[in-house]
């Protein structure tokens, strides 16, 4: 349905340029087509990217904080306890437990 709309002539017609705000919105949906019909065929998609956008919060936010973290080193070990920490809250583990194994496991010398 939407793409015999997108295919019609009240979209075609030299009226709708392809700058104007109709012209910018169909270009849209186009470019996105395989996209938008994947969602709309599959519940399970999420329509946002919230999940995405929280973690580059965190690093927006974290980037003045982490500014002048010392030396290099200390900033790539702050990076990876993040990425550590992140790893736990996207997967809804218990953040303390799930870095208490990781960091039991690392000194042991396992490395998967």
């Amino acid at each position: 349905m939407i793409a015999e709309y997108l295919d019609s002539e009240s979209i075609q017609s030299p009226s709708v340029l392809a700058k104007n705000n109709l012209g910018v919105a169909t270009g849209y949906v186009r470019r996105h087509w395989e996209a938008l019909r994947r969602f709309t065929e599959d519940a399970t998609i999420p329509i946002d990217n919230n999940d995405c956008e929280q973690l580059m919060r965190r690093v927006a936010t974290g980037r003045k904080n982490w500014m002048f973290k010392g030396s290099v080193a200390e900033g790539e070990r702050a990076a990876n306890l993040l990425t550590i920490t992140g790893s736990a809250i996207r997967n809804d583990l218990d953040v303390r437990a799930y870095l208490d194994d990781v960091l039991r496991r690392a000194l042991a010398g396992e490395t998967n």
